[in-house]
């Protein structure tokens, strides 16, 4: 049961967190009173939890080194995919590059954390 929650169970349900945060409206005025992007260190943290998961798992049950890198590059695609997505679809989130930038950051983070223990 421990290998099907790590592997599976897990990871589904962040990735399932991160399309729900990505995807809902986010009032323009909530961030307002912080001086600075609150939105960026959620991207960060976002995608840092979803390829921690994939990757401890992977690394605990598997040990594939193919997976990590499939799962780094999934993260990613998936992030640059949900700020397009959030620019044609869903107003009033817009496509941001730092929002990506920040996303790529954390999967990158997750990895070398994941990967060095």
């Amino acid at each position: 049961m421990k290998k099907i929650c790590h592997l599976y169970i897990i990871p589904t349900v962040i990735w399932l967190m991160v399309c729900f945060l990505s995807f809902f409206p986010i009032p323009e005025n909530a961030a307002s009173h912080w001086s600075f992007r609150v939105d960026l260190l959620v991207h960060f943290l976002m995608y840092f939890c979803f390829v921690a998961s994939l990757l401890y798992g992977q690394k605990k049950y598997i040990g594939e080194v193919w997976l990590y890198i499939g799962s780094i590059v999934f993260a990613i695609f998936f992030g640059a995919v949900i700020e397009v997505l959030q620019e044609k679809y869903f107003y009033p989130r817009t496509c941001d590059i730092l929002d990506f930038i920040f996303d790529f950051f954390g999967c990158i983070f997750a990895f070398v954390i994941i990967i060095k223990k």
